[in-house]
């Protein structure tokens, strides 16, 4: 049997690079909630169990794998304290490889790799002076924090930038050595491709995901719906194209050191009256709920059948928010 773990705390365990990483209370709330959301991709016999319930597990000589929604450091030392039998976890190298490429600036090399409009592009500072010349050059920037989720560690920077903007920039610089930086753009759509990197290297694409989110750029929903429903709601672009120019990006990037699912945000925007898509805003090397989204796609009546799913606060996993939708919406509860 396989164990699984929702551990939505992940990302922030990686920016701090300890094992010794206690999650803050938002993250344990939401774990709370949620943690049986593995139930979705669970195999029939497979465990699905709450990671501050580890200590009380102890059939370890039944499980043949571990799949958490992202593996850290700290995950790993809370598995090490409950008994988890070595061979079922990642190694250091491993462990330092993953926190290497869930660095945002993994997501600025791979969109030099594959095609993109040419004005679409973005750079990895690493002081303040560097972060100075790209807001006088673009005017309107986003910075990223290297390691950050669901649309935290964001900051919107100008030339009239006040100084509580400025002191998160130098103290993200000072944390994390860097930061991702990106012209403003206006966005018109949210989604995501969804891939599985598999342990002899390769890479092989699982699903589309549309996703939304609010005014501070984090993330509220996800629509469950087909690959071809998801299309229609997009302005047309060269999906296939996209899709392999990807695979083999992240087949060269990742090189064998990660396997296990990982998404690749992506938007479209508008400029002088036309739509572009910018192929990757950000890599995230670990579950995402666009993958969560896509599991639910067997609940849907039928393949053409939507729904919006909202993880809510206190909910159960399927749980989904129904909203007015330009297409048929059930619901999932």
């Amino acid at each position: 049997m396989k164990l699984h773990i929702f551990n939505p705390g992940h990302d922030d365990a990686l920016a701090a690079g300890t094992p010794y990483y206690t999650h803050a209370r938002v993250a344990r709330k939401i774990e709370d909630s949620l943690w049986q959301l593995p139930r979705l991709w669970a195999e029939e016999n497979d465990v699905v169990i709450k990671l501050h319930a580890l200590k009380d597990f102890h059939e370890w000589d039944k499980v043949k794998a571990i799949e958490p929604w992202g593996w850290d450091a700290a995950l790993v030392h809370q598995l090490e304290k409950a008994g988890a039998p070595s061979h079922l976890l990642p190694d250091a190298t491993t462990l330092h490889a993953i926190r290497t490429l869930s660095n945002r600036q993994t997501a600025v090399k791979l969109l030099q790799l594959i095609d993109k409009p040419p004005f679409v592009e973005s750079y990895f500072a690493t002081t303040w002076e560097e972060v100075c010349d790209y807001v006088a050059h673009h005017r309107h920037v986003i910075a990223k924090a290297p390691w950050s989720c669901s649309g935290r560690g964001l900051v919107s920077l100008s030339p009239t930038s006040d100084v509580r903007q400025q002191k998160r920039i130098v103290t993200i610089l000072n944390k994390q050595g860097g930061i991702a930086l990106e012209p403003f753009y206006e966005r018109t759509a949210d989604f995501a491709m969804e891939f599985e990197a598999v342990k002899d290297g390769n890479v092989r694409f699982i699903g589309l995901s549309r996703f939304y989110t609010d005014r501070k750029g984090q993330y509220t929903r996800n629509l469950v719906a087909s690959d071809i429903n998801i299309l229609k709601g997009l302005a047309p672009f060269r999906f296939a194209h996209v899709k392999e120019q990807i695979c083999e990006a992240t087949r060269q990037l990742l090189g064998g050191l990660y396997s296990g699912p990982f998404g690749i945000d992506m938007l479209q925007f508008r400029k002088e009256d036309k739509i572009y898509t910018h192929p990757c805003v950000e890599i995230n090397l670990r579950r995402t709920m666009g993958c969560v989204a896509i599991a639910l796609r067997k609940k849907l009546p039928t393949p053409e059948s939507c729904a919006l799913f909202r993880p809510l606060a206190q909910a159960r996993a399927t749980d989904c928010l129904i909203e007015n939708f330009p297409y048929p919406i059930v619901n999932l509860v």
